[in-house]
């Protein structure tokens, strides 16, 4: 028998937003599922919606960046990055997957190394250094910039900070630090 639960829940969360008009929080519920299951464009959708009733929702924009980047969409994630701290300056997430995104885009025009690296000590600032994700922002920000003994100190920090935290958290970013090599996302 096949497993019906992603479909059954589906119907549930489209049910929710449907009996809930105008409720941000049904539109985000569906959103997030939508994500999990692989659907960017349509959690990307209910975003969009959300944001028609709470337009300054930083926590919302910077959710959509990430989409956006998942999508290989990188100039719209990094405008909605931009967005999202310009309403929430201290919102780690956002600082590190910029910081991220201008460190190891693999469009040069999009990398910017000296702006990655400030992102990221902002992060890790706001975080206290105690989230490996951040951290790993941080390293491919040094790497990016050429400073490879930097980035393998801030990432041996991730990794043992990460365990399974975040993709961005990996033991082979380190060797291509190891090997003088920035990391490159696509």
């Amino acid at each position: 028998m096949e497993p019906t639960f992603p479909y059954q829940a589906s119907d549930d969360y489209n049910r929710l937003v449907d009996l809930n008009p105008g409720e941000v929080r049904a539109l985000i519920l569906r959103a997030q599922f939508r994500h999990e299951c692989g659907d960017y464009q349509g959690a990307i959708g209910d975003f969009t919606t959300a944001l028609l009733l709470t337009p300054k929702n930083a926590a919302i924009i910077g959710y959509r960046a990430g989409l956006y980047q998942l999508t290989g969409d990188i100039r719209t994630a990094v405008t909605e990055y931009e967005r999202c701290l310009e309403l929430d300056a201290d919102n780690a997430v956002a600082l590190a997957n910029l910081a991220l995104v201008l460190s190891t885009c693999s469009d040069s025009t999009v990398r910017d190394g000296r702006r990655a690296l400030d992102l990221a000590l902002r992060a890790c600032a706001v975080v206290s250094e105690s989230k490996g994700w951040a951290l790993a922002a941080l390293a491919a920000a040094y790497a990016q910039l050429g400073d490879f003994v930097r980035a393998m100190e801030a990432q041996d920090q991730a990794l043992s900070l990460a365990k399974g935290e975040s993709e961005h958290v990996r033991p082979e970013h380190m060797e291509r630090y190891r090997n003088g090599r920035p990391r490159r996302d696509p």
